[in-house]
């Protein structure tokens, strides 16, 4: 059965479908279903650009009846982010891409840093899963 929506869900978890160098559907799963934290605490907000309704239709079947799969034709990436941060209804915002996995408690994690920091915001530590160009520019900053 699945969890029931909160009014005000704690966390969003905000990604444009587009570019997934990697399996989308086991990134998409890496939010939706290997979470640590309850199901019912964190909302995740899906936004298409429409280019792929296969796609979407798979990306659907994860998300959970709180959950949003935005569908806003644009050529522009950060606009798909604009769109589903405004349709975000967490507090606290991760802004997340279509080829990235997620650690199973990355968002109970982000919710331990917030509560203990007065931050307006941070960057998670992640894991490189497709080493292109600026993959391997953003990992030798490091």
């Amino acid at each position: 059965m699945p969890a029931l929506p909160l009014s005000t869900p704690e966390i969003s978890v905000v990604f444009p479908l587009v570019d997934g160098r990697v399996d989308g559907i086991k990134a998409v799963q890496s939010w939706t279903h290997l979470q640590t934290i309850p199901r019912d605490r964190y909302q995740v907000v899906a936004v298409s650009d429409g280019s792929d309704p296969d796609a979407d239709h798979e990306i659907a079947q994860l998300l959970a009846p709180h959950d949003l799969l935005v569908c806003h034709p644009t050529h522009n990436f950060l606009e798909l982010y604009d769109v589903g941060i405004r349709r975000a209804r967490g507090r606290l915002v991760v802004l997340t891409e279509h080829h990235c996995l997620a650690h199973p408690d990355c968002l109970i994690e982000v919710e331990r840093f917030f509560q203990s920091h007065e931050y307006d915001g941070a960057c998670l530590n992640i894991e490189w899963l497709c080493m292109n160009e600026v993959a391997r520019l953003k990992w030798n900053q490091r």
